[in-house]
This record gives C-alpha cells, sequence and structure tokens, in this order.
C-alpha cells in the first residue's frame, strides 16, 4: 500500500535499510560504538551489547509468547491486497512488537547517549531509526501499530536498564579499559 506508489529504487533501498535493524547487525553496531569510546571502551563495549540484546530479547518475548500468532499484514489481508518487494521473505504472523524497530530504536538511543551532545546529531539518530521503522511497514511486514510499540519498548528498555548496567559494570570492576 506505501510502496505502491514508489519505484523499485525505493524498494531495494528499504530493503538494505531494514537489515540495519537485524538484531545481530545490531548488537555487532552497539559493540563498535561501546568501544569506540576514548575511555572506559569495554565498559560501553559491554553496556550497548546489554541494553540491545536485553531489548531484542523482550520484542521476541512478546512477539513469541506474550501476543504469539497476531497476524502480520500477509496473513490479515487478502492475496493480492498487498504491493510485495521482489526479494523480500513475507511473514504471516507474530507480528507485534516489531524485533527490527525495538533494535535499531535501542541502537539509535545508547549511539545518542554516546555522541548526541549536539541536538542535531540527536535528530539525525532519531531520523535514522524512523526509516529503518519505516522499511518494515513499507516492505508489509508490519503495521504500524507493530513499529510503534517497537520504539516503546526500546524506550523504556533503554531508560530502566541504561543506568542499572552502566553503574553495574562500573562497579563490578574498576579495571576497565
Amino acid at each position: 500500500m506505501l510502496n505502491s506508489l514508489c519505484g523499485r529504487g525505493f524498494d531495494r533501498f528499504f530493503v538494505y535499510l531494514t537489515y540495519l535493524g537485524d538484531g545481530v547487525v545490531v548488537l555487532v553496531l552497539a559493540m563498535l560504538a561501546g568501544y569506540s569510546q576514548a575511555k572506559s571502551k569495554i565498559r560501553f563495549l559491554f553496556l550497548g551489547f546489554s541494553i540491545c540484546l536485553i531489548a531484542g530479547l523482550l520484542a521476541q518475548f512478546f512477539k513469541k509468547v506474550v501476543f504469539n500468532g497476531m497476524p502480520r499484514p500477509m496473513g490479515y489481508f487478502t492475496e493480492g491486497a498487498l504491493q510485495l518487494v521482489d526479494g523480500v521473505k513475507i511473514h504471516s504472523w507474530n507480528t507485534f512488537p516489531s524485533g527490527h524497530t525495538t533494535s535499531i530504536v535501542t541502537l539509535m538511543l545508547f549511539c545518542a547517549y554516546l555522541y548526541g551532545k549536539k541536538p542535531w546529531i540527536q535528530v539525525l539518530f532519531a531520523v535514522f531509526a524512523c526509516g529503518v521503522a519505516y522499511s518494515r511497514v513499507y516492505l508489509s511486514q508490519h503495521f504500524l501499530e507493530d513499529v510503534v510499540g517497537g520504539s516503546v519498548l526500546s524506550i523504556l528498555v533503554f531508560f530502566l536498564f541504561a543506568r542499572t548496567l552502566y553503574t553495574w559494570f562500573e562497579f563490578a570492576d574498576v579495571r576497565w579499559a
């Protein structure tokens, strides 16, 4: 539906953009972002990894246990109602919340925490997260409420766990790099 107005260039763009929300990609990027810090490299590496892992695992728990069987767009609409993108494997079930969105929003919050001293950098991270979230709807993988739910989950996880984990990592060993 959203993608019916766009051409193949947008299709390819969103196919590649959506991979940046994949859990494994996000975990690697979180560790790289944490390790790039001048001080406390290992602490921030573990902090980024831990926050993104917790958010991703919670998204999968909600998706596969709490909201198990909720239809995705392909499972909800009749055959031919969706404009599909070539080469994208479409799933039909377990839609809420969007795991890709949960992962990328958590990562972008972590990056904003590390690098976001200037407001325009924080806006850039937010726009990037919104782009990946939008790609999930564009590719007919999720409904809008799925990506909003994933975003809310990641915000809650970040603000509930970031300070706790940072303090715990700081307390656990004073000899961090």
